[in-house]
């Protein structure tokens, strides 16, 4: 379960990125652009299978939901 939803994460964010280039020291380099806004979903899933393994309960699981959301929505 756990490797399938970093999986279908990491399809995700490849799926969902934008690659884009620039110019640094007079060459030439391209990069991706991940958007983990448009995974959240998977995100929380993993985020319930981490929570159920360490026993949270609901209020601690939806403070780790919540927690990096400046990096989970922010684009």
């Amino acid at each position: 379960m756990v490797l399938s939803l970093v999986n279908e994460l990491m399809d995700e964010y490849k799926k969902n990125s934008k690659r884009s280039s620039g110019t640094a020291g007079g060459k030439r380099f391209s990069y991706d652009v991940f958007f983990p806004r448009k995974s959240l979903s998977t995100i929380h899933k993993i985020d319930d299978l981490i929570a159920e393994a360490y026993g949270f309960d609901e209020k601690s699981n939806l403070f780790l939901k919540t927690y990096d959301m400046e990096f989970r929505t922010d684009e």
